[in-house]
């Protein structure tokens, strides 16, 4: 069975907005703190691994990410552990993003949209590969920004992911480390 590009992009949407509805429903009814008491401090790296892959720096769920990154760094977790298991959790997420603008955001958007996204394409062609790779690790490391509009548009712009990746992954890691040093310094 062949999908319509524009039928499998809506249809990934369609999950991503339901994985972040579940997610949501899940934080705001049972809480990031019982959940990490539920399954153990031990466990707090795991933890932020998973709300960092559902939550992410996604607009409508940055409060409780970052809430779980303070709770944990405030429990005594390592930040630098807490970094590694947050990049890793938000950077695949960054990846599905990506994909989603790759394979499909071309055909859902129209008119200036769709200028937009090939005058800037044709734009960064121009530019050196470490231009690309510091302006994504910039972005994704010192912007409390979503990543996710990041993400898609690079991918609609056909960027090299093994240029853009390692860029998100230390940019990620960057923040995080930063949050969670600062953040449980400030909490403890």
């Amino acid at each position: 069975m062949s999908w319509h590009p524009r039928k499998r992009t809506l249809f990934i949407a369609f999950l991503l907005v339901l994985k972040v509805a579940l997610w949501s429903w899940l934080l705001a009814t049972v809480g990031a703190e019982r959940i990490v008491a539920f399954i153990g401090a031990e466990n707090g790296y795991v933890v932020m691994f998973l709300v960092a892959f559902f939550g992410g720096l996604s607009t409508f769920t940055s409060v409780t990410y970052f809430a779980t990154v303070f709770t944990l760094a405030s429990a005594g977790l390592n930040p630098v552990g807490i970094a590694l298991a947050s990049s890793a959790g938000v950077s695949v997420g960054d990846v599905i993003f990506y994909y989603i603008g790759y394979l499909g955001l071309r055909h859902v958007v129209a008119g200036w949209v769709s200028r937009a996204i090939a005058r800037t394409s044709t734009w960064l062609e121009r530019k050196p590969r470490a231009f690309v790779f510091a302006a994504v690790y910039v972005y994704a490391g010192f912007t409390p920004l979503p990543n996710d509009v990041l993400a898609v548009a690079l991918g609609a712009m056909r960027q090299p992911l093994l240029l853009i990746l390692p860029a998100l992954i230390l940019g990620n890691f960057t923040l995080i480390l930063m949050i969670a040093t600062f953040g449980g310094y400030w909490l403890s």
